[in-house]
């Protein structure tokens, strides 16, 4: 999800097998609104080629602000990869465990979350546990 001045201006999952990513699908929503904006990704955005090319790039090369990451990808080809990219780029990075809970309300509607926030208009909740 990308979001600009309190809204959301694109939207993305990731694509059958092959496919671009959440990252790839959102950033076309979003277009050249996506400048300055703030990223909330699940997972660390990819840093290697493989049937697409590296999340990563796609967002530095938009010019996004910052990248909120809900957990660290372990495959061994990114694993802090897509992190230490942001970084050299000057790319804000946050991690929040709260983003998992609220995606996953949002895809699966839980039970157990009530009336979870909307990144778009709370997303200062988000950042709670800190940088990257």
């Amino acid at each position: 999800m990308i979001v600009k001045n309190g809204k959301i201006i694109g939207r993305g999952h990731t694509s059958k097998l092959g496919g671009p990513h959440a990252e790839i699908n959102a950033l076309h929503v979003a277009g050249a609104e996506a400048k300055d904006a703030t990223v909330y990704v699940t997972l660390e955005p990819c840093a290697h080629w493989g049937h697409t090319g590296p999340c990563c790039e796609a967002l530095t090369k938009a010019k996004v602000k910052r990248v909120v990451i809900g957990i660290r990808d372990p495959f061994p080809l990114v694993n802090g990869k897509g992190i230490e990219h942001l970084k050299k780029h000057g790319v804000d990075r946050h991690r929040t465990k709260k983003l998992i809970k609220y995606t996953s309300t949002a895809i699966f509607s839980h039970d157990d979350v009530k009336d979870p926030p909307n990144p778009a208009n709370h997303h200062d909740q988000f950042f709670e546990e800190g940088a990257l």
